[in-house]
C-alpha cells in the first residue's frame, strides 16, 4: 500500500492479481487509498483518485476468470462511506458498505464515514452504470454465493455475514485493517474460525500490512482462510 496514492495502489493491485492463481482475490479494507489517511479522507483529490483506481482495476478484470474485491472510500449521496467493491468481467458488479464503524480507543472511523443504514440506496451510479449497493447484496460466482463484510463487522454480536449465510451465502469475505495489540491475532483466528463454523461457510479474511504503519498503529498483514470451523 502506498498511503494516499490510489493510482499506485491500483497498479500494485493489478500486478498482484496477475501473479495469483485464484478465482476470488480479496484485498484489505480501504486498500485503494490506505487505511491510515486520517483527515485526507476529506480531500476530493484522494476520493477522485480512489474512484479512478477502482475503474482501472475493474477494467483489468475484463477477460479474466478472477473476481477481485477491493476497499475504498466512496461518496454516496452527501455522505462518505467505507466500502468494498466487487470487480469482475471488466466492471464493478457490487458495492457493499461497512455497517459498524469503530470509534473508540485508537479508531476514528466515525469522524470520516457514515455507517450503512436503512436510508442507503439500492444502487449507486459509477459512470453510466447502476451498481447494486447494500449490506444485503450477494454475488453468485459458479457454486459460490459470496457475502462481504468489513473488519469491525465481524467483531459485533451479530455480524452482517450471519445474515448473509442465512440468505444462502457459502463464502464470506472480510476486508480488514485490524491493527496489532497483544493477544489480538489469536482473537482474530478464533473469530474467523468460529464464524465459518456457525455459518457453515468458507471465510476469507484479508488485513492491512506493515506499509500501512504511518501513524501510531502497527499492521501485520494477518490473512486467514477458514472453512466450516477449521482454519486452513
Amino acid at each position: 500500500v502506498h498511503v494516499g496514492h490510489p493510482l499506485a495502489n491500483a497498479d500494485a493491485t493489478i500486478a498482484m492479481v496477475a501473479s495469483i492463481d485464484a478465482e476470488v482475490i480479496v484485498f484489505p479494507e480501504l486498500g485503494l487509498s490506505g487505511y491510515t489517511c486520517g483527515d485526507l479522507f476529506g480531500c476530493d483529490t484522494l476520493l477522485d483518485g480512489s474512484m479512478a483506481a477502482l475503474r482501472r482495476i475493474a477494467d483489468n478484470t475484463d477477460g479474466l476468470r478472477k473476481m477481485v474485491v477491493v476497499g475504498l472510500a466512496m461518496r454516496v449521496g452527501v455522505s462518505l462511506m467505507n466500502v468494498a467493491a466487487v470487480c469482475y468481467g471488466g466492471t464493478v458488479v457490487a458495492i457493499i458498505p461497512k455497517t459498524y464503524l469503530p470509534t473508540y480507543r485508537e479508531f476514528y472511523e466515525g469522524r470520516h464515514f457514515r455507517p450503512a443504514g436503512t436510508e442507503d440506496p439500492d444502487t449507486v451510479r459509477i459512470d453510466d452504470v447502476r451498481v447494486s449497493f447494500g449490506t444485503d447484496v450477494l454475488v453468485q460466482y459458479g457454486d459460490a454465493v459470496i457475502g462481504v463484510e468489513l473488519c469491525e463487522d465481524l467483531w459485533t454480536p451479530i455480524p452482517p455475514s450471519s445474515h448473509a449465510a442465512l440468505a444462502g451465502a457459502n463464502v464470506l469475505l472480510n476486508l480488514s485493517a485490524s491493527n496489532e495489540t497483544i493477544g489480538k491475532a489469536a482473537w482474530r483466528e478464533d473469530l474467523v474460525r468460529s464464524q465459518s463454523g456457525r455459518c457453515i461457510a468458507g471465510y476469507v479474511y484479508a488485513s492491512a500490512g506493515p506499509t500501512e504503519s504511518t501513524s501510531d498503529l502497527v499492521f501485520s498483514g494477518h490473512h486467514l482462510i477458514a472453512e466450516n470451523g477449521l482454519l486452513l
